[in-house]
């Protein structure tokens, strides 16, 4: 388990009597120390803590403001000295990590190092080159940190070419262990090694495998361009994700929600207003965030959705009826405004289940839980969110059309998608109409 610590040097410098933080890096039998270049006051250095400590004075003048910001932008210079050490310690394969490593990272020298074979420096080619969503990339740098976790713990460095069919069954169960893991002091520390890492919460069977899909799908990027031949997971399958009945408001919940008077809320109204917008063009949240008055085009929306745009841009053309039409009168803002008065995503789909709420819709839907896989009842307002309108959009339309490929056209589903079917139910109605067939 790699592993930092502090000190302050025990000689001072003779003139301002202060002391230079000294690091110390471990990780098996590597063992490096030398000076960070960072010089404290020896009084307000915390040894326990291997911290510096900020002087609490009641009487700020400015002199002691402009000692408080100097100690203050120190403090946060080690952490970030401590974070590139870490960093630099993952990118680079154990082997090539020499004496004179440590100092050769703090004094900003990139050591010398060959093409990397490490899964994790590989991977932060590939979240650099692949061209995702920042949403997407969120994902990926929480499966990278989730690695660095595992090799933390597992005292090994994974490699591309000798990666097989067992470290996946060890990834997998580690990432379905790790809450437990969380439980012991130890790796706590470990943990805090891992530069953005959080204390893990239980994961459940979707979280895993959408895990372990994305890193199947790194494996294949780096067969393509030549990172490795090395493919562990062809010989290795990986279980399907398990989704419940997919939920939506009806045609008449929607109407109903969009005819309640919020006029003693109007922050409430213009986020009602927003949801159904999303609902009548069935575009995903983070696209909608990015709209404004240039994305509307003769009565159409038009725009690229952010998940394909790396890969498969193309431009996806929405006609607007008559209600998504007046929701835009009525929140005109001119570019490069948001097209609406948005807020926080979290404050959005909170809002989303305030006014469904309010409008009294509360009809009892099936949820799967994520953690658990269990099936529960909730009333819809209670687990409705903003991608639930994307659900409106395909799943009402559907049981107009019943034709995946064309209303693709409207959502960016390509022909023959597998994912399609998360977004629509096929209902009572629609297998009452297909026996009827028969007659």
């Amino acid at each position: 388990m790699a592993r930092i610590s502090l000190h302050l040097s025990k000689r001072s410098d003779k003139t301002t009597n202060m002391r230079e933080i000294m690091m110390r890096f471990y990780h098996g039998k590597i063992n490096q120390r030398c000076g960070t270049h960072i010089w404290v006051p020896a009084t307000l250095w915390n040894e326990k803590q291997q911290e510096l400590t900020l002087p609490k004075w009641r009487n700020m003048t400015p002199e002691r403001k402009k000692i408080k910001r100097e100690l203050a932008h120190q403090a946060s210079s080690l952490h970030s000295i401590k974070s590139r050490v870490l960093k630099a310690f993952y990118k680079t394969p154990q082997e090539d990590i020499a004496p004179g490593w440590l100092r050769q990272v703090l004094d900003g020298n990139k050591p010398a190092e060959g093409k990397s074979d490490s899964v994790v420096a590989v991977m932060d080619t590939y979240i650099e080159q692949a061209g995702f969503s920042q949403s997407r990339i969120m994902h990926f740098k929480s499966l990278r940190r989730a690695l660095m976790r595992y090799e933390a713990h597992a005292c090994r460095r994974l490699t591309l070419a000798k990666f097989s069919a067992g470290d996946i069954d060890s990834i997998e169960d580690f990432l379905r262990s790790e809450h437990i893991l969380a439980k012991d002091p130890k790796y706590r520390k470990t943990v805090e090694t891992v530069p953005g890492s959080r204390m893990p919460k239980e994961r459940g069977n979707n979280a895993v495998t959408c895990l372990m899909r994305m890193l199947r799908s790194f494996f294949l990027w780096a067969i393509k361009h030549g990172h490795t031949a090395n493919n562990p997971f062809k010989t290795r399958p990986i279980e399907n994700s398990v989704y419940g009945t997919p939920f939506f408001l009806t045609v008449e919940e929607r109407n109903s929600l969009y005819s309640h008077d919020f006029s003693p809320t109007p922050k409430l109204a213009a986020q009602r207003d927003i949801f159904i917008f999303q609902c009548m063009v069935g575009m995903r949240v983070g696209d909608l965030y990015r709209l404004t008055s240039d994305n509307i085009v003769d009565g159409t929306l038009e725009y690229i959705p952010a998940k394909t745009a790396g890969r498969r841009p193309t431009t996806l053309r929405v006609p607007l009826n008559a209600v998504a039409l007046e929701i835009l009168h009525r929140h005109s803002r001119p570019a490069p405004m948001p097209l609406f008065p948005f807020s926080s995503r979290h404050k959005y789909n909170c809002d989303i289940k305030a006014v469904i709420r309010q409008a009294g819709i509360t009809r009892m839907v099936s949820v799967i839980n994520p953690t658990t896989g269990a099936t529960e009842l909730h009333p819809i307002c209670d687990v409705a969110s903003s991608h639930m309108a994307r659900r409106c959009f395909i799943g009402n339309l559907y049981k107009k059309v019943k034709d995946p490929n064309l209303i693709g056209k409207l959502t960016g589903h390509t022909e023959g998608s597998r994912a399609f079917s998360r977004y629509r139910d096929i209902d009572e109605d629609t297998c009452r109409e297909l026996v009827e067939m028969l007659e």
